[in-house]
């Protein structure tokens, strides 16, 4: 049986641990758990939790178990895995999570890689906040929260990732403090049949002029209106709920491995100016665009003319001072665009 500290002692594979009272991984030591390893935690208010790191490493024939020791299955039958704050490099790969009040909770500055896992059947499948979290090929499916997204967090879900089943599929809940809100990575994902809503935004400064990304995932469906019906954003609540962009969706259920090609940004430099020597000249290339995604990098060259210095060169909006000339002088710039 576990419970207490663990003592460094290595977990032998498929094999199943008791584990009668809360259970930590101290700090500085790393627990490596081995396929086919199973946990069965007894009581409610039983933790797993990880003060130090936690790898699992299970397999597709032999994954690593974390179940309730209950003769009656609930969810909330005990407290979960709890990755402290400040603690960073876990990785869960074909772990097997259910029954749990927080299957995973990944606390304030932390950080976890997800991959080919399973989380159900609990109160909140993935609790992340504050925190850090790239979740890819999981299943988190007939919890009341799928993946909960909370503060200052930064959540990537993609390649192919099923959320359904859950009351919310993905819940985001900010802070409403403007650029402190989650902005989450969400594509190329299955999101559907989640009972009251597929994707839920709320609680954030400034909404309406916040857009999150969820384009290129598979909704069950590829009607424009069923899927927004079961979105939660600006449209209803337009204080506090920033823009879920769900456009382009993909037409089928996405598979694990095959990313959707990205789609070149289109650079906007604006419109050609005319202007007397000495004037403050502003580059405006806000109107750029990016169909799948957005622009996160900005370049603005001197290409030909006389010599100028470029203000804000790596950012939308630029500006240089007209060069004294002799007569009248072509500058050409060129502003190119990086997508993420």
């Amino acid at each position: 049986a576990l419970a207490g500290d663990w003592d460094g002692t290595a977990l032998t594979p498929d094999t199943l641990y008791d584990v009668i009272s809360d259970f930590t991984i101290p700090l500085g030591q790393t627990m490596t758990v081995p396929s086919g390893v199973t946990f069965r935690v007894h009581g409610r208010n039983t933790d797993i939790l990880v003060d130090g790191q936690l790898l699992v490493q299970g397999t597709v024939s032999a994954p690593v178990l974390f179940t309730s020791g209950d003769q009656y299955l609930n969810a909330g039958d005990w407290q979960g895995i709890t990755f402290s704050a400040n603690t960073s490099g876990h990785n869960l790969d074909h772990a097997h999570i259910e029954w749990a009040s927080s299957g995973v909770k990944v606390l304030s500055g932390s950080d976890i890689t997800i991959t080919n896992s399973i989380v159900e059947d609990g109160t909140f499948g993935i609790n992340v906040d504050n925190a850090t979290a790239d979740i890819q090929s999981s299943t988190i499916q007939n919890n009341s929260y799928g993946v909960r997204i909370y503060q200052t967090s930064t959540v990537s879900l993609t390649n192919a990732n099923t959320i359904m089943g859950n009351n919310y599929g993905i819940y985001v809940y900010g802070r409403q403090v403007l650029g402190q809100d989650p902005m989450p990575t969400v594509s190329n994902n299955n999101i559907y049949d989640n009972t009251t809503y597929n994707y839920y935004a709320n609680r954030f400064a400034n909404a309406a002029s916040i857009t999150l990304d969820a384009t290129n995932n598979w909704w069950g469906t590829t009607d424009p209106v069923a899927i927004a019906n079961k979105i939660f954003d600006n449209t209803e609540n337009a204080s506090w709920s920033p823009i879920v962009a769900f456009e382009p969706m993909l037409s089928a259920a996405a598979v694990p491995g095959n990313q959707p090609a990205n789609i070149p940004p289109t650079a906007n430099a604006g419109i050609d100016q005319s202007v007397n020597e000495g004037d403050v000249v502003n580059l405006n290339g806000a109107a750029s665009s990016d169909s799948d995604g957005s622009i996160v990098i900005y370049s603005w060259q001197h290409i030909s003319g006389p010599a100028i210095t470029l203000i804000n060169a790596t950012s939308a909006n630029a500006s240089f001072t007209a060069p004294p000339v002799s007569a009248a002088t072509n500058i050409t710039l060129q502003l190119t665009v990086t997508d993420d």
